[in-house]
């Protein structure tokens, strides 16, 4: 009896773990329109939604995260921040560029923060990740993973928040079309 069980339960682990997800190599960090990282795209006119920043760890996790966001140039109110309660440290401002580090490593989506904006035009407008500024030697946007000594590394932009306007892409390089679906699992 006791064999079964060990049996059982070693069978229901070995399942659980080919059915977890799969961390893609490099990480992904992108704007959303929604809380859930489903939705980049959103048509709005004299109101305020949230705009969500979201990250995907890579196979090494995700201890921090440095980027900025490129802002349309007219025709918005950008609003208050409001950052995962989860960080340990943050510096810096969105569009200036901005570091944020969590208390613990990640290993699943993870929200950054989220912004209030208020659209003020019916004009198509884009909002970018973009390299972060502050980052030295060059500009860049960068995990530092989980590995001993939070090393840095380089991520991918999965995605820009475009309003008003054509969705536009996602990252796609080197990856197929289901393993980019898989990310929003």
């Amino acid at each position: 009896m006791k064999k079964a069980l060990l049996l059982g339960a070693a069978l229901l682990l070995i399942a659980s773990v080919s059915f977890a997800q799969q961390l893609p190599p490099l990480g992904y960090i992108g704007l959303f329109a929604d809380d859930m990282h489903e939705s980049w795209c959103t048509s709005i006119i004299g109101a305020a939604f949230n705009m969500w920043i979201w990250a995907l760890p890579g196979e090494n996790g995700m201890k921090c995260a440095e980027f900025a966001i490129q802002y349309p140039t007219a025709g918005i109110f950008a609003g208050t921040v409001t950052v995962n309660p989860g960080k340990s440290a943050t510096l810096g401002d969105l569009p200036g560029g901005f570091s944020i580090c969590y208390t613990e490593c990640n290993w699943d989506w993870q929200w950054i923060a989220y912004q209030s904006i208020f659209v003020m035009v019916g004009d198509p407008l884009v909002f970018e990740i973009i390299p972060s500024p502050i980052v030295y030697p060059l500009p860049v946007y960068q995990f530092a993973n989980c590995n001993e000594g939070y090393p840095k590394e380089e991520c991918i932009r999965l995605t820009n928040l475009y309003v008003n306007g054509e969705c536009g892409p996602i990252a796609t390089e080197e990856s197929s079309w289901g393993a980019i679906k898989d990310l929003f699992k």
